[in-house]
């Protein structure tokens, strides 16, 4: 089987963190050949891109335009290539466009339900088929598509390289606690439930991983100047496993989300999730390898929090499930062959 996958990575992530590492595993488990569009800003490109906004009525960038036209040239000349859009809402002007449609045509669900506007509810019923990366909000989304071609197939992560540190937690360590990320979080959640720790006296610091420029929202302006915050941005593939292997918690109040990158790579790393019942965290280990909270409640996310202070045995086996969960059901290998079974199940 040949894929043929369009490509709008996010342009932070490493070598090692993300949805674009599918090709990579899919190519590699399965022996299939594979190609990659991507976006490109050369000249030429955007010229195509330009046409493509006047003549078939894209409504794109011309960077944009440009590779989806070029993707669904190659799927029209090749009749027996499965194309798969890595991101769905980057990409919905394929289907807006007045491009025909294409029978062998797959692409991923990556934002909840909260984040669909009127229009891309329309242009979604147009999609041919759709993966979705947890399974809260699937049937939402067959509502719109039909039942037959919504899919949950599991979000992967690199556990060779997202792996706990060599040496067991030392409980004389100062313990800290690390927040990942700025979408969809509950910033005002996290400000209190910190203040509460911090009033309680128990022996704890953080580190809040987040853009500069996400770092102006309700809860974090408020955590700028504390003395108990470390703040990151900018980090490598290896500072960024440093973080995660340093570190005693994962802090992840949710306001909403889908599959959860620094969730899943957080588990590789035998790191117990402390985190809201929201979006797809259940799909990925929320309530039954690691206790959850409601939304908002943060006495209950500050005992969770104080519990594993108090008694690392507990947070020890919480970990060690945690990265065998990682190891048995998230790793790239695992999930590159979930998405592979269905690619034959759809197009053989």
């Amino acid at each position: 089987m040949r894929v043929l996958y369009l490509e709008y990575g996010v342009p932070w992530f490493g070598g090692h963190t993300g949805y674009q590492l599918l090709p990579t595993y899919v190519e590699r488990i399965a022996g299939y050949q594979v190609e990659i569009t991507r976006t490109s800003r050369a000249l030429w490109q955007r010229g195509m891109g330009k046409f493509a906004d006047r003549v078939l009525h894209f409504n794109r960038s011309s960077v944009m335009a440009a590779a989806e036209l070029r993707f669904h040239l190659k799927l029209a000349m090749h009749r027996n290539t499965v194309g798969h859009v890595l991101w769905l809402e980057d990409h919905l002007g394929l289907w807006a466009s007045g491009l025909p449609p294409r029978s062998r045509r797959v692409a991923t669900i990556h934002l909840p339900p909260s984040q669909w506007t009127e229009p891309m509810r329309r242009t979604l019923a147009r999609v041919e088929h759709a993966m979705v990366l947890y399974e809260r909000d699937l049937e939402w989304f067959s509502r719109i598509m039909g039942p037959d071609r919504v899919h949950f197939v599991g979000y992967g992560v690199d556990t060779e390289f997202f792996r706990p540190a060599e040496n067991a937690h030392d409980d004389g360590e100062e313990k800290r606690i690390l927040f990942a990320g700025h979408w969809l979080r509950n910033t005002q959640m996290l400000a209190q439930v910190i203040a509460k720790v911090v009033a309680c006296q128990l022996p704890v610091s953080f580190d809040l991983l987040v853009p500069v420029q996400w770092r102006n929202v309700p809860g974090l302006t408020e955590l700028a100047h504390s003395p108990y915050v470390r703040w990151h941005a900018n980090l490598n593939d290896v500072e960024l496993r440093n973080l995660y292997q340093r570190s005693y918690l994962l802090l992840l109040p949710l306001n909403d989300g889908g599959a959860n990158t620094a969730l899943v790579e957080g588990l590789a790393c035998g790191l117990p999730v402390v985190t809201t019942d929201r979006g797809g965290t259940r799909s990925y280990g929320a309530g039954s390898l690691y206790p959850v909270v409601a939304n908002d409640d943060d006495d209950a996310m500050l005992e969770l929090i104080a519990a594993y202070v108090r008694d690392p045995n507990w947070r020890q086996e919480v970990s060690a499930r945690c990265r065998r969960f990682a190891e048995e059901k998230l790793a790239w290998e695992f999930a590159a062959m979930r998405h592979v079974e269905l690619y034959q199940r759809l197009f053989s």
